[in-house]
């Protein structure tokens, strides 16, 4: 490997490679771990370059560097890994094992085939469930966070969009740019117009305050929503 894209904290390109493995090895020991490393060496490079186009943007991580030992920086690693493997691939069976990893070691649902935008933050992972589903660039999820289907409703995701810890977004919404949900409030079958906050109402329906709340910035720098 000739140039990384970004500094990896601790670890070499070879190193990392061999690490993935066998954190995966010491989950599901099925005797594959040569196939696993030759799926990950291959696709490793693409996912650590995605991974840098989020290290440049998010406020809480140093500039074209990856730290492992992060969780928030490890659980978006392996998800671009294994979404990486797939495209590359067209085989479930690593990126299986590397949602698996995700989920045993941050508590976090996000499966391979989910297409994220390229930048997004997912701020302390635990409870975290994303469902397939459009997601807009510059998107923030906090703990125990849902998106998630009604039956077959699916939500839309626009850009900006920022859920506080405790969130939910499911079935038919269509929310628009630069909403933040506000922590504990839960959206179900509603639209957001956009540039909006939305508050729970300890009703059936959530309180839409009108203006774009600013709060996004905290977490994004240099956006170009």
């Amino acid at each position: 490997m000739s140039q990384l894209p970004m500094k990896i904290i601790g670890f070499s390109f070879d190193e990392l490679a061999h690490y993935t493995c066998a954190q995966i090895a010491s989950f599901y020991p099925d005797g594959s771990r040569d196939d696993n490393y030759r799926a990950i060496r291959k696709s490793l490079a693409v996912a650590l370059e995605r991974l840098s186009v989020c290290t440049k943007k998010v406020v809480q991580w140093r500039l074209d560097e990856f730290d492992p030992m992060n969780s928030s920086q490890h659980s978006t690693f392996l998800y671009l890994l294994a979404n990486t493997v797939w495209r590359d691939t067209a085989s479930e069976a690593v990126p299986t094992k590397l949602f698996l990893l995700n989920k045993a070691l941050h508590g976090i649902e996000m499966f391979f085939k989910i297409e994220m935008p390229p930048v997004f933050l997912l701020g302390h992972t635990v409870g975290i469930v994303l469902s397939n589903t459009t997601y807009g660039n510059y998107f923030a999820i906090f703990q125990n966070s849902t998106v998630g289907r009604l039956g077959n409703d699916r939500p839309t995701i626009g850009k900006g969009v920022l859920m506080f810890p405790n969130t939910s977004i499911v079935g038919r919404c269509n929310i628009g740019d630069n909403t933040t949900i506000s922590q504990g409030t839960y959206v179900v079958n509603t639209d957001s117009p956009g540039n909006v906050t939305i508050f729970s109402s300890g009703g059936r329906h959530p309180l839409i305050k009108c203006g774009r709340s600013n709060a996004i910035e905290l977490y994004f720098r240099d956006m170009d929503l």
